[in-house]
């Protein structure tokens, strides 16, 4: 009988122990999933901050509404405003990852420099997309830096293309001019155009602007005197449309202008009324709401009252760039928390679910986005993607942006060639010992 006591005092302590623990996992479970926004809600990118911000935010609203989150977790999004400054984007990233962030989203590229760099002692990995440190696309030699879903040199590649395919298939005498905001960010692209230009016949011809670049009379003047077939513009902000508004006065055709992802503002696009007509940019997705995703954030989040900012962003560029941000992240989350359940979600285990990420086309179909973006994957070695971009269009009379052409690929082979070499000066400047992964 003793003994049968003691057998009944373990099976009793034993099942106390197991209900104990297994209410500990489910509080764990219900633990929310932080993703940190380095914002530059305020200063001169205002606009595309607060547009992303806002079609970040309403997606994860939306999953967090209709599936009670990302398997079972809610996704919360905690935002520090940098000012659009170096500074503000050190300052945040310390007091996001305190805050207990997984990941973190940079808003400048400068400001996405010094993160890098401090990301290997902070350990909370930093997504710059669309923007930022280029070889961070490198997994290798930059373990915490995502790049996701395309970064300078995948859209410089991407725009030769298009503009090869619109002259029959080659730019083989044509000239090509490059304007550009003089910063680090405007000087990316430069060494790939060069190659480019060298590889495939066409003059680059370089037009650098120091910012703000709030008179461009001169500059435009000489294009005018003497045109290029082309213009590739590379600005942000102010500089966009004072560039687009100065080519419209001297008479270059906007037609013959294309422009990065970052002159596509809607607000200055129609503050230009005709003199913008016909402008064209590269983008990450399709534009307009013709989307099954729409329909749910209508009826769960706008018609719920539960929208993010005055809602008269809904369906731009910069808002829609935000949706596909939450959808790549959110699946990341999921593959992170389905490799291991019941576990804390850490950094590493974003870092984990991020280099896991496999959306294809019919996954994508899936989660109601159709063919609104394009696939995407990444490994331990590629934090970069496909870099698959779209041209769009702007119709002054419709006062939006257009589709223009499919999805462009990047030139695979030479961006990554360019993206591994300037990985590798990068790490042997700040003594970096690249990883190894597997093939």
């Amino acid at each position: 009988m003793p003994d049968m006591l003691k057998d009944l005092r373990r099976c009793t302590m034993l099942g106390l122990l197991m209900a104990l623990a297994a209410g500990a996992a489910h509080a764990q479970d219900d633990t929310a999933v932080t993703i940190g926004y380095m914002a530059s809600n305020e200063g001169p990118v205002a606009p595309l901050s607060i547009g992303f911000h806002d079609g970040l935010a309403d997606y994860l609203t939306l999953v967090n509404t209709r599936d009670g989150g990302v398997e079972g977790r809610p996704v919360e999004l905690a935002v520090c405003e940098t000012g659009f400054t170096l500074e503000g984007h050190l300052r945040c990233y310390q007091e996001l990852a305190a805050q207990g962030a997984v990941v973190v989203l940079a808003s400048m590229t400068e400001g996405a420099y010094a993160v890098n760099r401090a990301a290997p002692q902070v350990g909370v990995p930093v997504l710059n997309g669309g923007l930022g440190q280029t070889a961070g696309a490198d997994g290798e030699v930059f373990p915490l830096t995502f790049t996701f879903p395309a970064n300078y040199l995948q859209a410089a590649s991407a725009i030769v293309r298009f503009l090869e395919e619109e002259r029959g298939g080659s730019l083989r005498g044509a000239r090509i001019g490059f304007v550009y905001h003089d910063s680090g960010f405007g000087q990316e692209p430069i060494g790939l155009l060069r190659q480019l230009a060298a590889d495939e016949g066409f003059a680059l011809e370089l037009h650098p602007i120091a910012p703000p670049g709030e008179d461009q009379t001169a500059l435009w003047a000489g294009i005018a005197a003497d045109p290029p077939d082309q213009v590739v513009l590379w600005t942000v902000g102010l500089m966009t449309p004072t560039a687009i508004g100065t080519a419209a006065a001297v008479g270059y055709p906007r037609e013959q202008m294309l422009g990065i992802w970052w002159t596509t503002f809607e607000g200055a696009m129609r503050a230009l009324g005709p003199a913008a007509d016909g402008m064209r940019a590269i983008n990450f997705m399709s534009v307009g709401f013709d989307v099954p995703v729409y329909n749910q954030l209508n009826e769960i989040v706008y018609f719920g009252g539960l929208g993010n900012g005055t809602m008269n962003n809904v369906g731009q560029v910069d808002y829609n760039r935000g949706l596909m941000t939450g959808t790549y992240l959110t699946e990341a989350v999921r593959r992170a928390l389905r490799d291991a359940p019941g576990q804390a979600m850490t950094p590493a285990r974003m870092v984990a679910g991020l280099e896991a990420l496999d959306l294809t086309r019919a996954d994508l179909e899936a989660l109601g986005l159709g063919e609104y973006m394009a696939p995407i994957q990444l490994s331990c070695a590629n934090h970069g993607g496909y870099g698959q971009l779209k041209v769009i269009q702007w119709s002054a009379e419709a006062r939006a942006w257009r589709n223009l052409s499919d999805f462009i690929a990047a030139d695979a082979e030479i961006v990554d060639s360019m993206v591994s070499a300037e990985a590798r000066r990068f790490a042997q400047e700040v003594g970096i010992t690249p990883r190894d992964c597997p093939s």
